[in-house]
């Protein structure tokens, strides 16, 4: 039975997010392939590229080690991702994860620095 009511939560979530997405005007597509619940198109998926990979979160816990799998993939395939949870009156919240994981060049730098001076 618990599963029963967590299943249906979690796809009335999903379904609020969706719905919140098309209001807006994007053609909401399964996210599957990128390992999200959607992807988010500015018109047709024949005319544009995604924009967006889409993650509802809320549904169950977010692993931090999932979120920034998540934020990788979308990073290496030139997608934003967005977060999306509804709160208890039914709006849904956006948060839009953009190269959250991404070193800071100067950290590059003194890593090549490091590697450079390093003797085997």
């Amino acid at each position: 039975r618990r599963r029963e009511v967590e299943a249906a939560e979690s796809f009335d979530k999903r379904y609020a997010v969706y719905e919140h997405f098309r209001t807006k005007g994007y053609v909401v597509k399964s996210g599957l392939q990128f390992g999200t619940d959607y992807l988010l198109y500015r018109g047709s998926p024949d005319d544009f590229h995604a924009e967006y990979c889409c993650a509802v979160i809320g549904t169950k816990p977010l692993l931090w080690s999932k979120l920034k799998t998540l934020a990788r993939l979308a990073q290496d395939v030139r997608k934003r991702l967005v977060l999306c949870d509804v709160d208890a009156s039914g709006d849904v919240i956006e948060i839009i994860i953009d190269d959250a994981f991404q070193r800071p060049p100067e950290a590059n730098a003194s890593r090549k620095r490091l590697l450079r001076n390093q003797s085997i």
